[in-house]
């Protein structure tokens, strides 16, 4: 685990790479990325925040969520706030930030952009490239992990299995791709910056 005197729970290890490298390109761009006062840390999913604040919260160290969300989470997220275990508005769902009633970090990005790093990342052939289309199909659920899920399991044997890790990974390692200025970048930054400037007030200082 990584604790610092502000800590930032996210899912997994996938939303803190995620975060860092969007982070970078914000600030790269004179805008506004994440607080260096800031440690992320994963939780492991929201059974495990109320475990982890009550382990850490009291020990003053200032604890912020961003949790995603699914259909039959929303009582879970309502009884964790409810426990009053953390401060009033430092509990955030990446639907806060979305305009879908389930989402989860992948979800902050344009489609158009993901799908770009869906191909990038796992490279399958032409003939199972991934579209808007296919990928929009693919599941009955607004989250995109989940149709990205649906659609790998169509894909060549050759292709490697989809997980949350091979994307983050990927964008890792090839940042540039956030330096373009097409609408599925502009629209993908906006919307993290946006979760950059919520957490940034939460801030203790």
């Amino acid at each position: 685990l990584f604790i610092g005197a502000n800590t930032w729970l996210v899912e997994g290890p996938s939303d803190i790479l995620y975060l860092n490298v969007l982070s970078q390109a914000l600030i790269k761009r004179g805008r506004v990325g994440v607080n260096q006062k800031w440690t992320l840390c994963p939780s492991g999913g929201i059974d495990k925040i109320a475990p982890f604040v009550r382990l850490f919260g009291g020990n003053r160290i200032n604890v912020a969520v961003l949790s995603d969300i699914a259909s039959g989470d929303k009582t879970k997220i309502e009884n964790l706030k409810k426990a009053d275990i953390l401060k009033a508005g430092h509990f955030y769902t990446c639907a806060d930030f979305t305009d879908q009633a389930e989402s989860d970090v992948e979800d902050l990005f344009d489609a158009d952009l993901f799908i770009e790093i869906l191909n990038a990342a796992y490279k399958p052939p032409a003939a199972n490239a991934v579209t808007k289309d296919a990928l929009m199909s693919a599941a009955a659920t607004p989250r995109i992990v989940k149709k990205a899920e649906a659609l790998f399991k169509l894909m060549p044997a050759t292709v490697a299995e989809f997980d949350h890790f091979g994307a983050s990974r990927w964008l890792l390692e090839n940042p540039s791709v956030l330096d373009a200025d097409t609408p599925g970048v502009c629209a993908t930054l906006d919307r993290f910056e946006e979760v950059f400037k919520a957490f940034n007030a939460l801030v203790a200082t």
